[in-house]
């Protein structure tokens, strides 16, 4: 198809980590929908084999994954629902087979920051072909590209071969199926959208209550991830600022914790002189996967019987 209807489909968010230079970009981490996040687009779409070539007027629908991350296959989201009218040639009826298609995620093209394009494939994508010689169904996955760069944008499939899966023995083994969609509105901005975060779960600042001399009191923290995209590793410095009464089990606050994920850690106050109140922050400086540093805090209270 010599022509590319430019289209407007969703809003992503492009998130990408800043190296420790001053406007230099590291590598993509993935991406986000800001808006958009259901989708209905259409257009032009090509089918080919050796009994002739057929167009027919695509319209799909679907949702687009909140987050997906800058790895091969990652869910990016799926098509729902795929009809076709106004089929011309040798082809008589186009439709959509299966309850979804996913859409898993490839690569990208282009330069950071400029990304272009998010290339990506419909799987388990299929078409019911009437044809003169019958009914003939293909399926198989189908390579295609989102367009993110600035202003109106494409979404296209690129020609790719889908083989027979059942059909008249005159159906042909394999057909072509390639086209261009468009629709909805695109927003794109870099940068490192998605900064790694600590979160607090539960009470901020921690109480121990009254505890009674001599005695250790033991608490429970629960850390989460709130990242949609990045892995924080918890071997960085952990500050106390009050480290001769309260204390922490540091083998539990250690090792990666996925996006999303929650880690627990005992943390201890002892019971000191009668009558006196203390309180420590706890900070911690976890790393995410690009070796950039955060910081959480919350702050520990306790108190011993007069």
């Amino acid at each position: 198809m010599s022509k590319r209807v430019r289209l407007a489909l969703l809003a992503l968010s492009l998130l990408a980590a800043t190296a420790a230079g001053p406007g230099t970009a590291a590598a993509v981490l993935g991406f986000r929908v800001t808006a958009g996040a259901r989708f209905s687009v259409s257009g032009p779409v090509t089918f080919t084999s050796s009994f002739g070539t057929a167009e027919c007027s695509l319209r799909a629908t679907g949702t687009l994954a909140a987050s997906w991350l800058k790895t091969r296959l990652a869910n990016m989201g799926s098509i729902t629902s795929v009809t076709a009218t106004s089929c011309r040639g040798a082809v008589s009826a186009l439709v959509h087979l299966g309850p979804t298609t996913p859409l898993a995620y490839v690569s990208f093209s282009g330069a950071l920051p400029s990304v272009v394009l998010v290339n990506h494939v419909m799987q388990r994508f299929g078409v019911a072909l009437t044809t003169p010689f019958g009914l003939c169904l293909y399926g198989g996955d189908l390579a295609a590209s989102l367009n993110i760069w600035l202003g109106p944008v494409w979404f296209e499939i690129h020609r790719s071969s889908l083989p027979k899966v059942s059909g008249s023995a005159l159906c042909p083994a394999t057909g072509t199926v390639s086209g261009m969609m468009s629709g909805g509105a695109l927003t794109v901005t870099t940068g490192d959208n998605d900064l790694a975060e600590w979160a607090w779960q539960g009470r901020n600042p921690y109480d121990f209550g009254t505890v009674a001399t001599g005695v250790e009191q033991v608490g429970t923290l629960t850390f989460k991830n709130t990242s949609a995209l990045r892995s924080l590793d918890l071997d960085g410095p952990v500050q106390l600022s009050d480290d001769d009464h309260f204390d922490y089990d540091p083998p539990r606050l250690a090792g990666i914790i996925a996006p999303g994920a929650s880690r627990s850690i005992d943390v201890t106050f002892r019971g000191a002189t009668p009558g006196t109140a203390y309180q420590s922050d706890f900070i911690v400086h976890p790393l995410d996967d690009e070796d950039q540093e955060y910081q959480t805090a919350i702050q520990l209270r306790a108190r011993t019987a007069p």
